[in-house]
């Protein structure tokens, strides 16, 4: 669940948790990428960059904070307000999930999830901005939750 912070303003502001994790890619990944965070020896310890079939309930996604090189140790957003790559479609207020066409990227979901042939895909987060693209993927501002998503 992400934690709500009390706020001496109007709205609501987001603490983000942020972790060390060892980037497990051959290529690199970039700030702002969906990462997924892997599972070995009982500890999550490492990351590498989502593929399009990952999307499924039982992982854990983080977003790159920073850009890193295979065996770097990089900082990791897991839960809170990040900048993440996004496909160009993603609208302010819509709910996001990884994306089933790009990877290290998410994607608007549709609001019946039953609507995408019976198969299921962890909801991640919501857009708080339109993402600035006409085309592709661009960095947009998501309320983010990679470990238990949002229901």
């Amino acid at each position: 669940m992400v934690t709500i912070s009390k706020t001496g303003g109007p709205g609501l502001r987001f603490e983000n948790e942020v972790v060390r994790l060892e980037v497990n890619e051959s290529g690199g990944v970039s700030r702002g990428d969906l990462l997924k965070l892997e599972l070995a020896d009982g500890a999550y310890s490492k990351v590498g960059a989502t593929s399009t079939s990952d999307g499924i309930p039982s992982n854990l996604f983080g977003v790159a904070m920073e850009g890193g090189v295979n065996g770097q140790k990089i900082r990791v957003g897991v839960r809170g307000a990040f900048d993440v790559l996004c496909k160009y479609d993603v609208a302010v207020g819509e709910i996001v999930r990884q994306s089933t066409s790009t990877a290290r990227a998410l994607s608007k979901t549709a609001s019946n999830p039953a609507s995408s042939g019976g198969s299921y895909n962890k909801i991640v987060g919501i857009a708080l901005e339109d993402a600035p693209a006409a085309s592709g993927t661009a960095i947009t501002k998501v309320l983010f939750d990679g470990i238990t998503g949002f229901a």
